[in-house]
């Protein structure tokens, strides 16, 4: 609609410049990339280095909220991309038979 044609008609650095006086709260829309390199956010110490299960160091999402006398940490590790799929597909109620069935026809 008009907020797409509208911001289409300029760049993001042209936007930025725009935006920069005006008293409001606003941000760009990141991509997961943009959002696991962005310096503000490993300040924050929103995006986190941790080594997963394989010993490899991987990008995750830290704690959004900070509490001073009851900070949240992250305790654990990132687990391999779908190496809990079967386990969560019981969690929502879909049976070994089914699960198998995924299995054979590589949904999973």
């Amino acid at each position: 609609g008009f907020m797409r044609k509208t911001f289409k008609q300029k760049t993001l650095t042209e936007w930025e410049e725009i935006l920069s006086d005006v008293d409001a709260c606003w941000a760009p829309v990141r991509t997961m990339e943009e959002v696991l390199e962005d310096p503000m956010f490993r300040e924050r110490e929103m995006v986190l280095e941790r080594k997963g299960e394989d010993g490899e160091r991987s990008a995750v999402l830290g704690v959004p909220i900070k509490l001073s006398k009851t900070p949240g940490a992250v305790r654990t590790y990132p687990v391999s991309f779908g190496k809990n799929t079967k386990e969560i597909l019981k969690e929502l109620g879909y049976f070994k038979d089914q699960i198998m069935d995924f299995e054979e026809k590589g949904i999973i």
